[in-house]
């Protein structure tokens, strides 16, 4: 049973982990993505072994492909893994193997992959980030995130992605551009184009105080926003499971349907074949009645 402690964790890291993975380039989309698909294929194909189960953080594959590309450290939390320290050295480990939720994890991985490289400019050989806009956000706590965005989105997006990533959503913050430019309740539905934040941007995340200016209902609004979001990701993830279960009792009916159609066009075939026998028989004593 996944208590709502989990589902809130995993609904956060969803947004982070959607927010991260454009901020790599196309080829370290893709490397991290085959990466992540055969570990999970591993897992789930022996979920009692836990050499699969089990990541050095000091192998240089692990770390290459999986924890250095943006997004990787927060999707192997998203799966189960935790950091562990075993005979001084640091593992991430999965405990509890959950197939149906890795299965759905994995496909929803796959669709992050195909929309990040999907946002990859064309015209821009060898761009260091998919995203069209990557914005770095400094935390009063000193953490850095960074998101990629669509030039198009708007700051509320921002907001909400930061409100993912703060440990206490509830706290009243503000996003402040060098110069001391605030992002408060009237500029929300500003463009990143327009706000000057594309393509690259570094905000800093300040307490919003009385001088703000509808800083608080920004805020609460962004509130709204990101629970809506997890809300989403989340439903995003129980329509793949669906999906699959459809797929699947669809594929049963059929299998069903041809068995039902084989067993009896072999029923037709033998009572077919028995009538012949038996017009046989009949025939030859008709005739041994003749020949008397």
């Amino acid at each position: 049973m996944v208590t709502s402690d989990v589902q809130e964790k995993r609904r956060r890291l969803l947004v982070r982990v959607g927010r991260h993975i454009p901020c790599n380039a196309p080829e370290a989309v893709r490397v991290f993505l085959d990466a992540a698909s055969k570990m999970l294929d591993n897992i789930m194909k022996a979920p009692e072994e836990p050499k699969y189960r089990e990541l050095r953080a000091a192998n240089a594959a692990v770390s290459a492909k999986l924890l250095q590309p943006h997004g990787g450290k927060e999707f192997l939390h998203l799966l189960g893994f935790e950091k562990i320290f075993k005979h001084g050295e640091a593992v991430y480990f999965m405990t509890e193997v959950d197939l149906e939720y890795l299965t759905q994890a994995k496909q929803w991985l796959q669709q992050q992959a195909a929309a990040a490289m999907a946002m990859a400019p064309a015209e821009v050989p060898g761009a260091q980030a998919c995203a069209e806009c990557v914005i770095q956000v400094r935390l009063t706590s000193g953490q850095t995130l960074e998101g990629g965005f669509y030039a198009h989105e708007t700051v509320r997006a921002v907001y909400d992605f930061v409100r993912s990533s703060v440990v206490n959503a509830e706290e009243a913050l503000l996003l402040r551009a060098p110069g001391h430019h605030s992002f408060t309740a009237d500029k929300l539905d500003m463009t990143l184009q327009d706000a000057g934040l594309a393509p690259r941007a570094v905000l800093q995340v300040v307490k919003s105080g009385p001088e703000e200016g509808g800083a608080a209902e920004a805020m609460e609004e962004a509130r709204r926003r990101a629970r809506q979001q997890e809300r989403e990701a989340h439903e995003q993830l129980r329509m793949i499971k669906e999906t699959k279960m459809k797929e699947q009792v669809a594929r049963d009916a059929e299998k069903a349907r041809i068995l039902s159609e084989f067993k009896h066009d072999r029923e037709k075939t033998a009572h077919q074949g028995g009538l012949m026998v038996a017009d046989t028989a009949d025939q030859g004593f008709e005739e041994t009645k003749a020949v008397h």
